[in-house]
């Protein structure tokens, strides 16, 4: 009687352990089930995602080093001279002296010394004048004569803002008239102007490490704005045969690439010193092509925003070559992933 009691304890015992065990399994097995899923989740997702991630940030580096927000070209009214003189055929030489060029604010300071004779002597008032593309922000003008400098009365800046009438909405062109009246004498038959001042506008981005200074001269009647005539009915305009030299001083850390007019004389430029660049333009009708024709155009680079480009180059490769490595990681182990499961279910 006792050993059956005792018997039937051992049978009640095992069962007991095969029931917790078995229910031990039953929770057991989903979790584990559960933790291998979420592994298989994490290891498509964080390759992928980070690829996602590094890929966006490489294309963002990209678009920094090329896409450059566009500074649109205008055809501002060329530079010419007017005057109430009459001044002698092919004896105007307008020399421009550029330097303290800004690139942030895309601006310089210019001195032009403009040199004219005249047909025939007089007395009086008269008018010398200069029509500017661009905006002009005017400083200082002298007239000096043989006899030595003369007495200017007056100078007035005139900035004129016009709108395309073929296309209202586009880039406006600015223009600057800058003129000054002064006392004339018969013992004067060659007279010389000196105007300073600061030129907005001049300097234009083209890429992002590229720049272009563009001085369009007039070529016609048909480029001197209208407002010359209205405030001076009795101005005489001049454009042709006019001697134009234009030397510019380089800004720190720049080098020239080139220009439409080839240099007459230029220094040696490294990357401590600032060179000095001289353009001679005799003849504007024997300038390069008809599509440049009457601008004087040259470009030039910054060199270290070009050292900035190039890092964002390297930046923008590594960061988008590792992130498309990631994201095929991440669709191979979805592949792979997806083939065993679907293995799994075929045998169950």
């Amino acid at each position: 009687m006792v050993h059956s009691f005792h018997a039937r304890a051992k049978i009640d015992r095992r069962l007991g352990k095969n029931l917790s065990y078995n229910q031990t399994s039953k929770t057991v097995v989903p979790m584990v089930s559960k933790l291998l899923l979420a592994f298989r989740i994490v290891v498509i997702l964080f390759p992928t995602v980070t690829g996602v991630l590094l890929t966006s940030f490489g294309t963002s580096k990209l678009n920094a080093a090329y896409i450059v927000p566009s500074e649109p070209e205008v055809n501002p009214y060329g530079f010419l001279v007017f005057s109430t003189m009459n001044l002698a055929k092919g004896s105007t030489e307008a020399h421009f002296w550029i330097d303290q060029i800004s690139l942030n604010e895309r601006t310089a300071q210019v001195l032009v010394y403009c040199e004219f004779s005249v047909n025939s002597t007089s007395t009086g008032e008269q008018v010398i004048g200069f029509q500017m593309p661009h905006f002009c922000d005017f400083q200082n003008l002298s007239i000096a004569g043989e006899i030595g400098d003369l007495e200017v009365s007056d100078v007035n800046t005139v900035h004129l803002e016009d709108a395309d009438p073929k296309e209202p909405s586009s880039e406006r062109t600015n223009t600057t008239l800058i003129y000054a009246r002064f006392s004339s004498s018969q013992l004067i038959e060659k007279y010389r102007v000196h105007l300073e001042f600061t030129w907005e506008g001049l300097v234009r981005k083209k890429s992002f490490s590229n720049y272009m200074i563009s001085i369009p001269l007039a070529d016609s009647e048909g480029d001197t704005h209208e407002e010359v005539s209205k405030r001076l009915p009795n101005a005489s305009v001049y454009y042709e045969e006019i001697r134009v030299k234009v030397m510019i001083q380089m800004p720190e850390e720049c080098e020239y690439i080139g220009s439409i007019i080839p240099p007459v004389q230029g220094l040696a430029q490294t990357r401590q010193t600032r060179s000095s660049i001289l353009w001679d333009i005799t003849n504007p009708n024997v300038m390069a092509t008809p599509e440049t024709t009457y601008h004087f155009t040259m470009s030039f680079e910054n060199t270290v925003e070009s050292e900035q480009r190039d890092h964002l180059l390297f930046d923008s490769g590594l960061y988008m070559g590792l992130g498309v490595s990631l994201i095929f990681g991440g669709l191979y182990e979805a592949i792979k992933i997806g083939t065993d499961i679907a293995k799994e279910r075929r045998k169950a």
